[in-house]
């Protein structure tokens, strides 16, 4: 993301007649939207329709989003519960007009305000993660990250060290330095997304 989502792209997209502010907006949040839906497991519920719901009010609702009030992201969080609280209560509706029996084993989004909101938070940490470790691999050979996600992921540097025929230091370089710039790209795509 070249442009930070930033508050005069906010503006730009509030004026209807310039698609592109929209589309720059959509783009960076649309996968997002979709990546919380799918995690609140709203059986019975068509997420394409929820997300499109979301990106509908969204585009309806963007003028009463206030920086001073806080991020951007935490605005847009409350808009997804709210629409898919909506859904969910449509849906359960539905269901009890039809005299289904209804049972919800997913999240309880009306009853649990505090685990959709721990969901949501643990989800843009994995997006902003996913985002900034695809920029770390355009940075650096594939072999060096492989090194560092294994490294992460419990593997010794005493085993890397014999599996890539390196020097142990040289993994510790590897993972180190390569830890340093997904710090980085993290901290930039957090600025990026966030106000």
């Amino acid at each position: 993301m070249n442009e930070a989502t930033n508050y005069s792209l906010i503006r730009r997209a509030l004026d209807l007649s310039d698609e592109g502010a929209w589309n720059e907006l959509h783009a960076q949040y649309n996968k997002f939207v979709y990546y919380v839906l799918r995690q609140t497991n709203l059986s019975g519920l068509d997420i394409d329709d929820v997300a499109q719901e979301v990106m509908v009010k969204l585009m309806g609702s963007l003028e009463n989003y206030d920086q001073g009030k806080g991020k951007f992201r935490s605005w847009l969080a409350q808009l997804i519960r709210y629409v898919a609280i909506g859904a969910f209560r449509k849906s359960s509706a539905s269901i009890r007009r039809d005299d289904a029996y209804y049972s919800n084993q997913t999240i309880q989004l009306e009853s649990e305000e505090s685990e959709i909101d721990r969901l949501i938070e643990g989800e843009w940490k994995q997006y902003v993660s996913k985002i900034a470790m695809d920029k770390v691999r355009q940075v650096y050979r594939s072999e060096h990250v492989e090194i560092f996600i294994s490294s992460m992921g419990g593997v010794s540097a005493r085993e890397l060290s014999q599996q890539y025929n390196l020097e142990t230091q040289t993994i510790y370089k590897y993972r180190d330095r390569i830890k340093r710039r997904l710090k980085l790209e993290v901290t930039q795509v957090i600025g990026d997304l966030e106000l």
